[in-house]
């Protein structure tokens, strides 16, 4: 009896998730890419958006100023010096244009140029033309190759206007971008929900020495190319 319940049960949900335009309404797409932004904010309680995640980071995270504990499994970085991502990908031509552009934050100039002025005995503008000077950590601008998409869905349960459900059930596509050089441990994954609006991304690079493994994490936004 209870068998017979359990594949009635079962066909309903069938039936209901088959016919999915009268339960689900899609979002229709038609994205031939995307452009995207990492931008720190930079003030100083501002948000990095960067963070390195691992389950190992009592070894991997501490160092001489600060000391993880094995339970705090994230690093997040604070706005200081920054690195902006800014990322165009093509589906057309199957690459991705990565520029990056690196420096302190406002307030970290001021600080570093009042710690050259007091521990070096610099004039102020000798003191900030130090303060701004960046090392060379590489091109500005590299082309990466895109290897693999993959599109699905994922069920819609905000509504940014009403903040709450939507008043309808639909569901958005989503997009997991596979990218790099192709060599060596230079893989990227970009998840980009097409929600209709510049939506709130995710970029990832894995890492491992060995011992450990880790992942950094650069939250930002995307829009659709259509």
């Amino acid at each position: 009896m209870q068998f017979s319940k359990l594949k009635i049960s079962l066909a309903i949900l069938a039936n209901v998730v088959g016919n999915s335009t009268g339960f689900c309404q899609q979002v229709v797409h038609d994205a031939r890419g995307f452009e995207c932004g990492f931008i720190s904010e930079k003030t100083k309680d501002g948000k990095s958006g960067d963070a390195s995640c691992s389950n190992s980071p009592e070894r991997i995270f501490s160092n001489a100023s600060r000391t993880f504990s094995s339970r705090e499994l994230c690093d997040v970085k604070e706005v200081f010096g920054f690195e902006d991502i800014k990322l165009r990908i093509d589906f057309g031509s199957n690459n991705v244009l990565w520029e990056r552009e690196d420096g302190l934050a406002p307030f970290a100039i001021s600080r570093m140029a009042e710690y050259y002025m007091r521990k070096e005995n610099l004039g102020r503008q000798e003191a900030l033309r130090k303060a701004t000077e960046r090392p060379n950590l590489g091109p500005k601008q590299v082309t990466y190759r895109i290897f693999y998409v993959h599109k699905g869905d994922d069920f819609v349960s905000y509504d940014p206007v009403t903040q709450g459900l939507p008043k309808e059930p639909k569901s958005m596509p989503v997009y997991t971008v596979t990218f790099g050089y192709g060599f060596g441990n230079t893989l990227y994954s970009l998840f980009v929900p097409d929600n209709g609006a510049p939506a709130e991304a995710i970029l990832t690079r894995y890492w491992a020495d060995g011992g450990a493994s880790w992942v950094n994490l650069r939250f930002g936004k995307c829009r659709v190319i259509r």
